[in-house]
C-alpha cells in the first residue's frame, strides 16, 4: 500500500463497485458520456503544439469572459436599480419630548414627530392641500356637508398584532372630546358625534357645514384595547406615553433619559408589519437637545445625521450636506395687545411702528434671507389664491410724518404727546418674546430699528413654558413677538375671530364684526375660490385696523449629511409631516428583475 494513500486497497475497490451497481441506469450512461467527453478534450490538448496550446487557452479565456459579460449585460437590460432594505439614521431635534400620543401632541414638535413615526393619520394632506389615503381607504360625505362617512382599510395591524377597526377611531374621537383627559384637540372635535356603522365605517356628524373638516381628517387614532382600561385622570402619566404602541411605520425600540428624567434619545425600529410595507431603513433615532445651536452643533460633530432648522449656517453645512428647503405655512408678527396700553390704541402709532420695521433686513439677519416677506397671515404657496396687500416699505421719515400728524412731538430722542388730560407720556412700550435665540436677538433688533423714529421699544425675554402658561392666557404682555401656524388650506378663525379673545388664540384681543362675518362664512364655504375671496376681503380688514405687524415666514431648511434618497419635502403643514413618506427613505440600493423589460 501506497504510504500516500494514492492507491486503494481491494476492500475500497470493491465498495466502489457496489456504488457503481447502485447508481440508476441514467446515470451511469451520464457518467459514461462525461468521461469520453473529458477524455476527447484532453486527448485534444495534448496533441496541440506548445504554441498553439497557449493559443487555445488565450481563445477559451476571452470566450469565458465574453460569456460573463453577456449575462451582466443581460441581467442588467432586464433589471433595474432600487432601494433595499438597512441603514440607520439619527435626527437632531431641538426640544424634548414628554407624549408620544396624537392626542396630546400638539404643541410640542418633539412629541408630534415621535407621533408621526409611530402611529397612521386616518388620511394624509398631499402637496396640493388635498386628503390622500391611508388608515382610511376614503370618505363621502352629504349633500349638506355635515354627514362625513368613513371607510377604513381591513388590512392593518397594531404592532402587538391586534387588528385596526373603527372602535379604536370612535375611541380615539371620545377620549379628545373627555373633558377629564384635557387633549388640546377637543375645540376642533366639539359637538361631532362619531357613530360605528361597521368593523370597517364611521360616521362623523357635524352641527355646522365647515370647509376645513378635512383636516381634522389626518387624526392619528389610539388602540382601543390598550387605553379602555385607563382612568382619564391617568392619562397624562400613563408610561404607554412613553413606550406606544401604534401602528404607523416605526415603532418604539429603546430610550434613554437625562438624570432629571427627560427624554435623551429615542429609537425606534422598522414595523415589519406595517400596512404600506417594511420601511427600508431599519431603525431611525432622534436624539434631543435643548437649545436649537446644541442641535445644530450635533450635526457638526457628527453625532447625528440631520436636522431641521430655520437657518443653520455656514458652520454647520458642509460640502456633502443635502439641502432641502422647505415652505411651511408659519409666520411671525408682532401681535399688539388693544386692551393693555392706551397708547396702542391709536392706530397711527401701529401704522409708525410698521413703517420702522426693516422686514427684510431681520429676515436676512436672521433667516439668512430664506422666506417670504409679508402683509398678513396667507401666503402665496398656500392652497387658495388670498390676495393681499403689497408689504409696507421701511421708510423712518414716513414714520415720523405719521406721528406727527397725530400730534406726537420729539422730545430728546422719543416722542411724546398728551393722552387723555394726563401729562405728556413718551411713546415708550414694551415688546414680549420668548427666549428662543433668533427671536430673543430679532426683539432687540426691532428695538433697534424704532429707536431713530423716535419710539424707544423695551424688551421682555420670557422662557417657553412662562409664555404658554401664563403670559398669553392671561394677556400679560403689551405686545408680543411670536409665531402662528396655518396649514396650506387656511383658516385663521381661532386666531382672529373676536370668540377667540377668551381662548388666548386671538393674540391682539382684536374685535372686528365684518371680519367675524368674513371667517364665519369662509368656514361654511366650500367652493375654494369663493373662499379665497372671503379671506381676501378678511386681509383688507387687518390691513386697516393693524391688529400686528406681519414679518415673514421664513423658509426651513432640512439639512441631512447621509445619502438617504426619496425624501418629500416640498411643502409641510406642520415640521412632523417631513416623515410622511419615510416608509419610502433609503439608504441602500439593489438591482432587480423588472419583469415588464422581459418582453421589450
Amino acid at each position: 500500500m501506497d504510504l500516500l494513500g494514492d492507491e486503494k486497497t481491494e476492500e475500497e475497490n470493491a465498495t466502489d463497485e457496489q456504488n457503481r451497481d447502485l447508481k440508476p441506469s441514467f446515470l451511469k450512461k451520464t457518467d459514461l458520456w462525461f468521461g469520453k467527453k473529458i477524455q476527447i478534450g484532453t486527448d485534444f490538448v495534448s496533441n496541440l503544439t506548445p504554441k498553439n496550446r497557449v493559443a487555445f487557452f488565450i481563445i477559451l479565456f476571452l470566450v469565458i469572459v465574453s460569456g460573463v459579460m453577456s449575462l451582466n449585460y443581460g441581467w442588467i437590460a432586464i433589471s433595474d436599480i432600487g432601494p433595499a432594505h438597512g441603514g440607520t439614521y439619527t435626527e437632531a431635534v431641538a426640544g424634548r419630548p414628554q407624549f408620544v400620543n396624537p392626542i396630546f401632541a400638539t404643541s410640542n414638535t418633539a412629541d408630534q414627530d415621535l407621533v408621526s413615526l409611530v402611529f397612521a393619520p386616518l388620511f394624509k394632506i398631499d402637496d396640493s392641500g388635498k386628503l390622500s389615503p391611508n388608515l382610511a381607504k376614503n370618505y363621502t360625505k352629504s349633500e349638506d356637508n355635515k354627514v362625513y362617512t368613513i371607510y377604513l382599510r381591513d388590512d392593518v395591524l397594531w404592532q402587538d398584532k391586534e387588528k385596526f377597526i373603527a372602535d379604536d377611531v370612535i375611541f380615539t374621537i371620545q377620549a379628545i372630546q373627555n373633558p377629564e383627559i384635557k387633549s388640546s384637540l377637543e375645540p376642533t372635535w366639539r359637538n361631532i358625534v362619531a357613530e360605528k356603522i361597521d368593523d370597517y365605517t364611521i360616521r362623523l356628524l357635524l352641527p355646522n357645514p365647515y370647509a376645513q373638516f378635512i383636516n381634522n381628517l389626518t387624526l392619528s387614532p389610539l388602540p382601543e384595547h390598550i387605553w379602555a382600561d385607563v382612568p382619564p385622570q391617568e392619562f397624562f402619566s400613563n408610561q404607554t406615553n412613553k413606550k406606544p404602541i401604534g401602528n404607523g411605520p416605526f415603532g418604539f425600540d429603546a430610550l434613554t433619559e437625562t438624570s432629571s428624567g427627560r427624554m435623551d434619545s429615542y429609537t425606534l425600529t422598522a414595523n415589519s408589519r406595517y400596512f404600506l410595507g417594511k420601511p427600508f431603513l431599519d431603525k431611525i433615532t432622534l436624539k434631543f437637545f435643548d437649545s436649537e445651536p446644541e442641535a445644530l452643533n450635533s450635526l457638526k460633530l457628527g453625532i447625528t445625521d440631520g436636522i431641521m432648522s430655520f437657518a443653520p449656517g455656514k458652520p454647520y453645512i458642509s460640502a456633502q450636506t443635502e439641502i432641502h428647503k422647505i415652505n411651511m405655512p408659519e409666520y411671525f408678527a408682532v401681535f399688539f395687545n388693544l386692551e393693555k396700553n392706551p397708547i396702542l390704541q391709536n392706530l397711527a402709532v401701529r401704522k409708525a411702528f410698521e413703517k420702522s420695521i426693516n422686514k427684510q433686513a431681520l429676515l436676512d439677519d436672521y433667516f439668512n434671507g430664506s422666506g417670504i416677506i409679508l402683509s398678513s397671515p396667507f401666503m402665496p404657496f398656500m392652497n387658495l389664491d388670498v390676495q393681499t396687500s403689497s408689504s409696507t416699505v421701511y421708510d423712518i421719515s414716513a414714520a415720523k410724518q405719521i406721528l406727527e400728524k397725530d400730534g406726537w412731538k420729539l422730545s430728546g430722542d422719543t416722542y411724546q404727546k398728551k393722552l387723555s388730560g394726563s401729562k405728556s407720556a413718551p411713546l415708550e412700550l414694551t415688546l414680549t418674546t420668548t427666549d428662543w435665540p433668533a427671536l430673543k436677538d430679532m426683539a432687540n433688533s426691532i428695538a433697534e430699528q424704532l429707536a431713530p423714529a423716535g419710539i424707544k421699544l423695551n424688551v421682555e425675554v420670557v422662557d417657553g413654558a412662562s409664555l404658554q402658561q401664563n403670559i398669553i392666557p392671561q394677556h400679560n404682555y403689551e405686545m408680543l413677538l411670536v409665531g402662528e401656524i396655518l396649514s396650506l388650506n387656511p383658516d385663521p378663525f381661532l386666531f382672529w375671530h373676536s370668540s377667540s379673545r377668551k381662548t388666548g388664540l386671538n393674540l391682539s384681543l382684536w374685535s372686528n364684526d365684518n371680519a367675524n362675518k368674513l371667517l364665519e362664512k369662509a368656514r361654511a364655504e366650500f367652493n375654494d375660490l369663493s373662499r379665497a375671496k372671503l379671506y381676501s376681503q378678511f386681509a383688507q380688514e387687518l390691513e386697516k385696523d393693524k391688529p400686528a405687524v406681519f414679518l415673514f415666514s421664513p423658509q426651513l431648511i432640512y439639512a441631512i449629511n447621509k445619502p438617504i434618497k426619496n425624501i418629500n419635502v416640498a411643502s409641510l403643514n406642520i415640521v412632523s409631516e417631513r416623515f410622511t413618506n419615510v416608509n419610502e427613505w433609503y439608504i441602500n440600493t439593489a438591482r432587480k428583475l423588472k419583469i415588464s423589460k422581459l418582453w421589450k
